[in-house]
């Protein structure tokens, strides 16, 4: 499959490479400050190179000057829907309004050529930490429903804009991270809910697909391939899956970057997995 333009709409807990989508004190730009914004680089939450980047090559600079166009309107911290979930700083833009940004401010101005257009979505763990950190939350199979629907009505939102080939990531094993010791269920509740998003979020992309038959949803398991570095991590090339450390100099053994984020080889490996899925993909019906 040959994508020429990756669109990104959200990506996991991710540190925005270019002020796209601007912040929630200020949902707005002008087309001006949308095309003359650049990426800059290393300042993702790998404190490197993200796996986006490193699959377009679309590091620093203008997007619209990189040799695969990476549009980035992802926001680090945010939920699915505010309406769920209020954002947990006032700076931080919820995905559809990420989706409503793009839709607004950049849908008319951006190009979309068909069949040469990628929109990504990489989104979850949040969710799954806020919810389970709720005690005002009594039914979290309910909640993630709900949020799965949001989720779901932000991706129809873009479909109906021009954007209609999808790559779903499902939300990585964040309960192996030094993070889970915070969260107020423990590793083991942490698992539980991050595993029934993927199950929910794999039987939506179904159900999309099929009500959708015009577009291709595509579904890649980013949580396997986290698994089995956790699991072999000598293979790999990590000496430190249990800790994290940002201001270390060793980053290329470490895989956490920080409590929940991985380092940029992490990354390279999640990248050349999902090129490979990408040039045979496994289209969801």
């Amino acid at each position: 499959m040959c994508t020429r333009l990756a669109i990104l709409i959200l990506m996991f807990k991710e540190q925005m490479v270019y002020q796209a989508s601007g912040n929630g004190l200020n949902l707005t730009f002008t087309p001006e400050e949308l095309l003359s914004n650049k990426i800059v680089p290393n300042t993702t939450s790998s404190g490197g190179r993200n796996w986006l980047e490193l699959i377009t090559g679309c590091f620093q600079g203008l997007p619209s000057e990189c040799p695969v166009q990476l549009w980035d309107f992802s926001h680090g911290g945010s939920d699915i829907d505010a309406a769920l979930l209020p954002p947990h700083r006032n700076t931080t833009v919820q995905m559809v309004d990420q989706v409503r940004l793009w839709r607004d401010y950049a849908a008319d101005l951006l190009p979309r050529p068909e069949g040469k257009t990628l929109t990504t979505w990489w989104t979850g763990i949040n969710d799954c930490t806020h919810i389970s950190n709720n005690i005002s939350i009594t039914d979290n199979d309910a909640y993630l429903d709900a949020d799965i629907e949001a989720y779901f009505r932000a991706v129809g939102t873009t479909a109906r804009h021009g954007l209609r080939t999808h790559l779903f990531l499902t939300a990585p094993p964040v309960y192996r991270s030094p993070f889970a010791v915070k969260v107020r269920t423990g590793a083991e509740g942490y698992k539980k809910m991050l595993d029934s998003f993927n199950q929910k979020l794999t039987a939506r992309m179904v159900k999309y697909a099929r009500d959708n038959p015009s577009q291709l949803i595509l579904s890649f398991d980013a949580s396997s391939v986290f698994l089995d570095i956790l699991d072999h991590p000598n293979h790999f090339g990590f000496n430190d899956t249990t800790t994290f450390c940002i201001e270390c100099e060793d980053q290329e053994h470490r895989f956490w970057h920080t409590e929940e984020h991985p380092t940029e080889h992490v990354h390279r490996i999640l990248a050349k997995a999902v090129e490979k899925y990408l040039r045979n993909p496994d289209f969801v019906y």
